[in-house]
């Protein structure tokens, strides 16, 4: 029998035996769904190599099934979504828990892939991509299904969240270009009420932007459907006419997309125009000029949605707890010094 250097855990079990965490919680604790040819051999690798449910574990009623479901959105260019992914598993694991990740079939809402995981059997959820109206709240409220968000939630809903300090963090940017001298600062965002992280970045810029006294001009600001690249460069192109000296981009993505739109139009990022995105993706150390940013604690809020979701299904119905964490702004190559004459090209 295979030795362990800590103590075992219910995964080490499940692969001993052949089976998923989930079986194992269930044979353990006599619940129905498991043959009596499997809850034996569960019960006896547990017996050899000294499994011990959790504190935690133990402390959930009879019934609970051990697992955590997270819905992946088809974003192919959420550059951070394997990290948070990496981050929750493993804060998972740790408690004898396993993410449950499943995506929505063609033509599926994603409020009916989970609502067919929820008849599946899982303890609660992880939610991101929140939308105002999301109705996956009022499906988890009505059934009394625990659920922490990754994002602000929309005021009155009874759920926990974790989320960057997305106003605070944007702020920071404008504040950043504002002391080298830029004026006119543009912002490239969400459509309002697409995505509640969205809105909550854009009311960063604008709190920045009338506390420094800036240009308040709405042609300053486009707002897009996407996170591509190519939405950042079609949102250059509208904006140019505005003359900004500088953009600030609610993601990397789109601030690359506006790098590339500035090329487009022969000027010079980090001399003619500074750039600023959000999340610190790992293409923004690449391009050149490397992108300033600001950086997201990807992998300390997916331990923290983990371990929020955790203490509410300790401790069912508990008050909403709400963690912001800050952004770190990482000052690269794409912004300099405002010129003291503005590009004939804008």
């Amino acid at each position: 029998m295979a030795t362990f250097p800590s103590r075992p855990t219910i995964r080490d079990v499940g692969r001993i035996a052949k089976v998923s965490p989930g079986t194992v919680s269930r044979a353990l604790r006599g619940r129905p769904g498991v043959s009596d040819e499997t809850r034996i051999r569960v019960e006896k690798v547990a017996r050899q190599i000294g499994y011990q449910a959790s504190r935690a574990a133990r402390a959930l009623p009879a019934g609970k099934t051990h697992f955590i479901g997270y819905h992946i959105a088809s974003d192919p260019f959420n550059a951070s979504m394997a990290t948070l992914l990496h981050a929750m598993v493993q804060a998972a694991s740790r408690a004898d828990f396993e993410m449950l990740l499943f995506s929505s079939k063609p033509g599926q809402s994603t409020l009916d892939a989970s609502v067919e995981v929820l008849q599946r059997g899982v303890d609660g959820f992880v939610l991101s991509y929140l939308r105002p109206d999301d109705p996956r709240i009022g499906l988890f409220e009505s059934r009394d299904i625990e659920y922490v968000a990754f994002g602000h939630l929309p005021r009155g809903a009874r759920g926990s969240w974790v989320d960057s300090a997305g106003a605070a963090g944007i702020a920071r940017a404008v504040h950043h270009v504002a002391e080298l001298g830029h004026q006119r600062v543009g912002f490239v965002g969400w459509p309002e009420g697409q995505w509640v992280t969205g809105d909550i970045r854009y009311r960063g810029y604008v709190e920045a932007v009338t506390e420094l006294g800036l240009a308040d001009d709405p042609a300053l600001v486009v707002r897009v459907g996407g996170y591509a690249p190519e939405e950042g460069r079609r949102a250059f192109h509208q904006i140019v006419a505005a003359r900004p000296t500088a953009v600030v981009a609610v993601s990397d993505n789109l601030a690359i997309g506006v790098m590339h739109a500035a090329e487009d139009l022969g000027l010079g990022v980090g001399t003619d125009l500074a750039v600023v995105g959000y999340d610190d993706i790992p293409a923004a150390s690449d391009v050149r000029p490397s992108l300033t940013t600001l950086r997201q604690p990807v992998q300390t809020i997916g331990t923290r949605l983990v371990e929020v979701l955790l203490r509410r299904l300790d401790n069912p119905g508990s008050e909403p707890e709400g963690v912001e964490i800050q952004p770190e702004l990482v000052i690269r190559s794409s912004t300099v010094p405002a010129s003291p004459v503005v590009p004939t090209q804008i």
